[in-house]
């Protein structure tokens, strides 16, 4: 990601700057994408929060769009702290989280958040589909991500998954992100569900 490769050359850049940078470059990548698509996009741990954040402003604040985010990395909890805290104008009405990590954590209850097993990917599809009837056609979903999926899963039962999802964004005309660490352990699923995508992008390639 250019903006992290600056700041590694200069300790006065802000973290705030190395995102507003990142979400220019992603911004324009999108640009270049089908009104309706969906994305695979690999990141490194390092890079994670900045992705995320550039995700849901672009998407969520600057075009007002309604969003399902289903995570397996972080409580939704903390993700709304983290949203409210760093992107402005953020309106968590619009957002609507599919948590895989609370379910069995004593965490404050989040009215707009339903809590999932990471381990059961066939409730988990029936509740991503009772999400998006919540948003409108031209909303977006954020998977956060495969690669957290893929230790509870064997990989031929995420890899439908993955599909069934994605196919399901494109049905109902919802632009999906689907995140997953660019490690070497998951180089072979990415090679076999990256034709399920309009395109892969790589955030340090950017």
């Amino acid at each position: 990601m250019a903006g992290k490769k600056e700041s590694a050359n200069n300790s006065g850049i802000r973290i705030e700057d190395i995102t507003y940078s990142f979400k220019q470059l992603l911004e324009r990548k999108l640009s270049e994408l089908p009104e309706n698509f969906s994305i695979l996009l690999l990141v490194s741990g390092e890079e994670y929060s900045e992705v995320i954040l550039a995700l849901v402003e672009a998407l969520g604040t600057d075009r007002q769009l309604k969003g399902v985010y289903l995570t397996a990395n972080k409580q939704s909890e903390m993700l709304l702290q983290l949203f409210r805290k760093r992107i402005p104008k953020f309106d968590s009405k619009k957002m609507f989280f599919l948590d895989c990590v609370s379910k069995n954590l004593a965490t404050q209850n989040i009215e707009n958040a339903v809590e999932c097993s990471p381990q059961n990917l066939i409730d988990l599809n029936i509740a991503l589909n009772q999400a998006l009837d919540v948003i409108e056609e031209g909303g977006f979903m954020i998977l956060d991500s495969i690669a957290t999926l893929a230790i509870y899963n064997d990989e031929r039962t995420l890899k439908k998954f993955v599909k069934t999802v994605v196919e399901k964004c494109y049905s109902r005309k919802v632009k999906g992100i689907f995140i997953c660490n660019n490690s070497k352990s998951m180089k072979e699923l990415i090679e076999d569900i990256g034709p399920f995508f309009n395109q892969t992008i790589d955030s340090e390639k950017l």
